[in-house]
C-alpha cells in the first residue's frame, strides 16, 4: 500500500529474505514497486554494470550506466506520516551486484536511507520540496530528473525545469 492508504505503521520488521516490512501492529506488510530496488542499486552502481543488469525490464535503457559520484539518490514526498516513510527507508535495502569468478549475485545491500543524499519527506508540495533539495544540493533544476505517479506533480515540478517523469 501507499502510505496515505496504510492503517497502522511505525515500528516495522524487516524480511531480509524478501526485503519487505510489515507494521508490527495488525501485520501490513509494505513492498517495494516493481524494480525500485533494482533502479536504485543500478544509480549507486558500486558494480560498475549497466541497468540491465539489474533488471530484466530495463528495455530501450538496459545499457544505461550511472557514475555514483555524479548521481544523487534524493526524496520528495508529501507523506502524510514522515517517521513511518523514514522508518522503512532505515529498513528496506538497496539491491546490490556483486562479482565473482564471472558469476554475478543479486544481494540486499546497504538500506534506503543509506542511498539518499537529500530527503523531504514532510507536508508540503512538491515544487517546494525540490526548491530545498536545490538549495541545498546547489544542483540546477535542469540537471535533476523526477518521477512521480500524479500528473498535477509532474506538471508542476517540471515548471520549475525539472525533467519530469509520470510513473503508472
Amino acid at each position: 500500500p501507499e502510505m496515505y492508504q496504510m492503517r497502522s505503521g511505525a515500528p516495522f520488521r524487516y524480511d531480509s529474505a524478501k526485503n519487505t516490512c510489515a507494521a508490527e501492529r495488525g501485520g501490513e506488510v509494505v513492498r517495494l514497486l516493481g524494480d525500485v530496488a533494482e533502479i536504485w542499486g543500478c544509480l549507486r552502481n558500486k558494480a560498475g554494470l549497466p541497468l540491465g543488469a539489474y533488471c530484466d525490464s530495463a528495455g530501450k535503457f538496459a545499457g544505461a550506466c550511472f557514475d555514483p559520484r555524479q548521481t544523487r539518490i534524493c526524496i520528495a514526498s508529501c507523506c502524510d506520516e514522515p517517521d513511518w516513510a523514514r522508518d522503512l527507508l532505515s529498513k528496506l535495502r538497496v539491491v546490490e551486484l556483486q562479482s565473482k569468478e564471472d558469476q554475478v549475485t543479486r544481494v540486499y545491500g546497504e538500506t534506503m536511507a543509506d542511498a539518499v543524499t537529500f530527503e523531504q519527506i514532510r507536508y508540503g508540495n512538491k515544487c517546494g520540496h525540490h526548491r530545498d533539495i536545490q538549495e541545498a544540493s546547489g544542483v540546477d533544476f535542469r540537471d535533476m530528473v523526477f518521477f512521480d505517479d500524479q500528473h498535477g506533480h509532474i506538471r508542476n515540478v517540471g515548471g520549475l525545469g525539472v525533467t519530469a517523469v509520470q510513473t503508472p
